[in-house]
């Protein structure tokens, strides 16, 4: 679990700098404004999935604390079910952002749906979220609770198959460029920042 956390942002950072590549020399306006829209949402959840990896740990730490002598897989083994299909989801969803920005480097919106897809991904089938600092360190989230983001989340997908109409490139573009820097603002300077990718999620 250590090392995954560590290698994480060495995982994202090239699929990062073909999108920076794609902004520098982008074929279109539009294109520009995907990508940078893109690259953005790239450090957003490389820095996001660190977080959702250290709060399994640390969430894994504090159920087993009074067994010291546990090894940490004995120790995932003896905690909470949840967390268990929590590490699955967050697992599986990081490997689709990872494909999803990867393919973006050579087809950007193609990428994008994935990437947005892994987002539906994890929030439909999360359902939890930790909060290694409180009590209780896992939170249930019923279906009410993740609307919200599950409406932004199909709606961007939606969006982005607007991509291929030519005409409407360019607002499909400006529209998620908007939506990415209006997510940033609201988490960073009105809300203040969050713990995992679910609560990450008012965001698109």
């Amino acid at each position: 679990m250590d090392s995954v956390r560590k290698i994480i942002p060495f995982l994202f950072l090239p699929a990062g700098l073909g999108l920076l590549a794609k902004i520098i020399q982008p074929r279109s306006v539009a294109e520009c404004l995907l990508a940078m829209a893109f690259t953005l949402f790239c450090i957003e959840l490389t820095k996001m999935s660190r977080v959702d990896f250290d709060n399994v740990v640390s969430v894994t730490q504090k159920q087993t604390e009074h067994q010291p002598e546990a090894t940490q897989s004995e120790a995932l083994q003896l905690s909470d079910n949840r967390l268990k299909r929590f590490l699955v989801v967050l697992s599986s969803t990081v490997v689709l952002e990872l494909v999803g920005f990867y393919i973006a480097s050579f087809s950007l919106p193609t990428g994008a749906m994935v990437i947005i897809f892994s987002q539906l991904w994890f929030n439909l089938l999360a359902g939890v979220q930790l909060c290694p600092q409180t009590e209780p360190v896992i939170i249930d989230l019923d279906i009410r609770d993740r609307l919200p983001v599950l409406i932004s989340n199909f709606l961007a997908l939606v969006l982005i198959f607007g991509w291929f109409i030519e005409d409407f490139q360019i607002w499909v573009a400006t529209g998620l460029l908007a939506l990415t820097v209006l997510y940033l603002v609201v988490k960073y300077f009105l809300t203040g920042n969050r713990p995992t990718n679910l609560s990450q999620q008012s965001e698109q």
